[in-house]
Order: C-alpha cells, then sequence, then structure tokens
C-alpha cells in the first residue's frame, strides 16, 4: 500500500503544480502585450455593389426622362423633366417645377420587383407612376392613383 500512496501523492503534486496550485513557483507576467483589439481600422468609401447597382439604376431613369415630352393622346398635355426637377404642363401654362426621385414604394402602389416608380412633388401632394417604357422618343407612364396610361413622345420644333 506505501507505493500506492506514495505515488498518489506524487500525482496529487504533479498536478497541482501543472494547475498552478500553492505550490507552483510564482513565474514573472509576459511583457509581450497581443495587438489591442481596438485598434484603429483604416475608413473604407466603397459602396456595396447592390447600393451602386440601385444608384446606377435610378440615375439612368432620370437621365432617360429629361427633357420635354408632349402627351400623345391629349395635345394640351406634356411633361418637362430638368434635373431632378419635374414638371405636369397643360395648355402650355407654366407649372413650378417640383422634385422628382426614383422611389421604391408610393402610398398608391407597394413595391414590385422589375417596376420603376417615380414620385413627382413631395407629402401628401406627390404624384406617383410607373415608368412602363422609356426610350430616347418616347415615354409610358401609369399614374397609380387612378390607373391612367400616359403615352408621351419628345415634340419636333419648328
Amino acid at each position: 500500500m506505501p507505493f500506492i500512496r506514495t505515488t498518489s501523492a506524487s500525482l496529487l503534486v504533479l498536478a497541482l503544480a501543472a494547475c498552478g496550485g500553492a505550490d507552483a513557483p510564482d513565474t514573472p507576467a509576459s511583457t509581450e502585450t497581443a495587438p489591442a483589439a481596438t485598434e484603429a481600422t483604416p475608413a473604407t468609401t466603397e459602396t456595396a455593389p447592390a447600393e451602386t447597382e440601385t444608384a446606377s439604376a435610378e440615375a439612368s431613369v432620370i437621365d432617360r426622362l429629361q427633357g420635354e415630352w408632349a402627351s400623345v393622346d391629349d395635345l394640351q398635355a406634356g411633361m418637362l423633366v430638368d434635373g431632378d426637377q419635374a414638371a405636369i404642363t397643360y395648355e402650355g401654362q407654366d407649372i413650378e417645377m417640383e422634385p422628382l426621385a426614383v422611389v421604391d414604394t408610393c402610398p398608391d402602389a407597394p413595391a414590385v420587383d422589375g417596376l420603376t416608380l417615380i414620385e413627382i412633388g413631395t407629402g401628401d401632394d406627390a404624384l406617383c407612376y410607373s415608368v412602363n417604357d422609356v426610350t430616347d422618343s418616347t415615354l409610358e407612364l401609369t399614374y397609380l392613383a387612378r390607373g391612367n396610361l400616359l403615352r408621351y413622345i419628345r415634340p419636333i420644333h419648328d
């Protein structure tokens, strides 16, 4: 039995020493330091690809809408787009330019994949349209509050 007690005691001493028990020798603290977790990371100005594509698509729609449009169905009606401003005109009257924006949703229409929505104006007075088609010479919109199809062409000036 003395062999078992001696072996058990030796194992206990080794275990305590390995675990840093009371009899373990003091060791000086390491002078090496790990890199700080709060080191500054260089700021990036990169835009996520999806954001870039969305901004590019919105700019493309606005770019293609630029200029003067005359209604195919009502010779007195028209639309003027200048930058990020637009006006619906009637009988050649000067109408105040309103903000123009590509939007995700309108009060008159939920977001629909593949449907491009534009809003002319702001707040409760904003008018919302879906852009059905736009080329260099033709424009087709749907006024979403009533479902009216609006067809425009580029006017010919003499």
